[in-house]
Protein backbone atom coordinates (compact mmCIF):
# COMPACT_ATOMS: atom_id res chain seq x y z
CA UNK A 1 0.00 0.00 0.00
CA UNK A 2 1.55 3.18 -1.18
CA UNK A 3 0.98 6.51 1.04
CA UNK A 4 -1.12 9.41 -0.45
CA UNK A 5 0.12 13.18 0.16
CA UNK A 6 -0.90 14.42 3.44
CA UNK A 7 -2.94 17.50 1.91
CA UNK A 8 -4.60 15.11 -0.12
CA UNK A 9 -6.33 13.76 3.00
CA UNK A 10 -6.54 16.53 5.29
CA UNK A 11 -5.82 20.03 3.05
CA UNK A 12 -6.79 23.04 3.70
CA UNK A 13 -9.85 23.85 5.29
CA UNK A 14 -12.61 26.06 3.00
CA UNK A 15 -15.53 28.00 4.61
CA UNK A 16 -18.38 28.78 2.73
CA UNK A 17 -19.74 32.01 3.39
CA UNK A 18 -22.23 34.56 1.81
CA UNK A 19 -21.43 31.96 -1.60
CA UNK A 20 -18.01 33.15 -1.23
CA UNK A 21 -15.53 30.31 -0.10
CA UNK A 22 -12.51 31.38 2.64
CA UNK A 23 -9.61 29.36 2.55
CA UNK A 24 -7.62 29.15 5.99
CA UNK A 25 -3.83 28.85 6.29
CA UNK A 26 -2.39 25.77 8.07
CA UNK A 27 -0.67 26.52 11.18
CA UNK A 28 3.39 26.23 10.70
CA UNK A 29 5.36 24.51 13.52
CA UNK A 30 6.26 27.94 14.42
CA UNK A 31 3.00 29.53 14.59
CA UNK A 32 1.62 26.78 16.43
CA UNK A 33 4.66 27.08 19.32
CA UNK A 34 3.61 30.49 19.20
CA UNK A 35 -0.16 30.37 19.92
CA UNK A 36 0.26 27.89 22.73
CA UNK A 37 2.60 30.18 24.43
CA UNK A 38 -0.40 32.53 23.80
CA UNK A 39 -2.78 30.55 25.24
CA UNK A 40 -0.85 29.58 28.14
CA UNK A 41 -2.21 31.50 31.20
CA UNK A 42 1.51 31.49 32.84
CA UNK A 43 2.43 33.04 29.56
CA UNK A 44 3.33 36.68 29.03
CA UNK A 45 2.74 36.95 25.63
CA UNK A 46 -0.78 37.82 24.32
CA UNK A 47 -2.77 38.55 21.61
CA UNK A 48 -5.93 41.09 20.79
CA UNK A 49 -8.73 39.57 19.44
CA UNK A 50 -8.24 41.05 16.20
CA UNK A 51 -4.29 40.03 16.08
CA UNK A 52 -5.90 36.13 17.28
CA UNK A 53 -8.23 35.99 14.47
CA UNK A 54 -5.56 37.44 12.05
CA UNK A 55 -3.39 34.85 12.75
CA UNK A 56 -5.27 32.02 12.90
CA UNK A 57 -7.39 33.42 9.87
CA UNK A 58 -4.69 34.97 7.84
CA UNK A 59 -6.02 36.75 4.65
CA UNK A 60 -9.00 34.83 4.93
CA UNK A 61 -9.44 37.59 8.11
CA UNK A 62 -8.50 40.57 5.49
CA UNK A 63 -11.08 39.25 2.95
CA UNK A 64 -13.65 38.72 5.25
CA UNK A 65 -13.17 42.25 6.90
CA UNK A 66 -13.36 43.67 3.60
CA UNK A 67 -16.45 41.70 2.26
CA UNK A 68 -18.12 42.86 5.89
CA UNK A 69 -18.74 39.66 7.01
CA UNK A 70 -20.14 39.21 10.45
CA UNK A 71 -17.61 39.53 14.01
CA UNK A 72 -19.76 36.70 15.02
CA UNK A 73 -18.77 34.70 12.08
CA UNK A 74 -15.48 35.56 11.44
CA UNK A 75 -14.97 34.41 15.62
CA UNK A 76 -16.19 31.45 14.53
CA UNK A 77 -14.41 30.84 11.58
CA UNK A 78 -11.12 31.42 13.92
CA UNK A 79 -12.52 29.07 16.46
CA UNK A 80 -13.02 26.35 13.78
CA UNK A 81 -9.03 26.91 12.67
CA UNK A 82 -7.85 26.84 16.46
CA UNK A 83 -10.14 23.46 16.89
CA UNK A 84 -8.15 22.18 13.77
CA UNK A 85 -4.63 22.66 15.69
CA UNK A 86 -5.64 21.63 19.30
CA UNK A 87 -8.14 18.92 18.03
CA UNK A 88 -8.32 17.64 14.33
CA UNK A 89 -10.81 17.80 11.47
CA UNK A 90 -13.78 16.22 13.25
CA UNK A 91 -13.87 18.85 16.50
CA UNK A 92 -13.55 21.80 13.26
CA UNK A 93 -16.13 20.71 11.37
CA UNK A 94 -18.40 20.35 14.84
CA UNK A 95 -17.41 23.96 15.61
CA UNK A 96 -18.26 24.84 11.96
CA UNK A 97 -21.94 23.45 12.31
CA UNK A 98 -23.06 24.07 16.01
CA UNK A 99 -21.09 26.91 17.20
CA UNK A 100 -19.32 27.02 20.39
CA UNK A 101 -21.54 26.41 23.31
CA UNK A 102 -21.60 30.00 25.03
CA UNK A 103 -21.53 27.95 28.46
CA UNK A 104 -18.88 25.64 27.61
CA UNK A 105 -17.02 28.31 26.67
CA UNK A 106 -17.66 30.44 30.08
CA UNK A 107 -16.50 27.32 31.79
CA UNK A 108 -13.58 26.84 30.50
CA UNK A 109 -12.34 30.50 30.48
CA UNK A 110 -13.50 30.04 34.33
CA UNK A 111 -11.18 27.28 35.00
CA UNK A 112 -8.35 28.60 33.12
CA UNK A 113 -8.90 32.15 35.40
CA UNK A 114 -9.06 29.65 38.35
CA UNK A 115 -5.79 27.76 37.18
CA UNK A 116 -4.09 31.06 37.10
CA UNK A 117 -4.93 32.72 40.40
CA UNK A 118 -4.09 29.18 42.15
CA UNK A 119 -0.82 29.24 40.16
CA UNK A 120 -0.05 32.61 41.30
CA UNK A 121 -1.49 32.03 44.86
CA UNK A 122 0.81 28.88 45.87
CA UNK A 123 3.91 30.85 43.72
CA UNK A 124 3.84 33.66 46.56
CA UNK A 125 3.58 30.89 49.20
CA UNK A 126 6.25 28.90 47.91
CA UNK A 127 9.14 29.74 50.55
CA UNK A 128 12.59 30.46 49.13
CA UNK A 129 15.09 27.28 50.08
CA UNK A 130 16.81 28.13 53.40
CA UNK A 131 20.72 28.95 52.58
CA UNK A 132 22.89 25.58 52.38
CA UNK A 133 26.57 26.24 53.36
CA UNK A 134 28.33 23.78 50.51
CA UNK A 135 31.69 23.85 51.62
CA UNK A 136 31.71 21.67 55.67
CA UNK A 137 34.75 21.25 57.33
CA UNK A 138 35.30 17.64 58.78
CA UNK A 139 35.16 16.89 62.04
CA UNK A 140 38.65 15.89 64.07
Amino acid sequence: MSFRDFTDIVGPIVLPIKGKRYTLPTLTIEQGIHLHKVMNPESEESMTDPEFYAFLLGAAFDEMTADAVSPEVIARAAFVALADWQSGRPAAELIWEQGIDPKALQAAVEVAEALTSKATAEAAKTPSPAPTNTTKSRKK
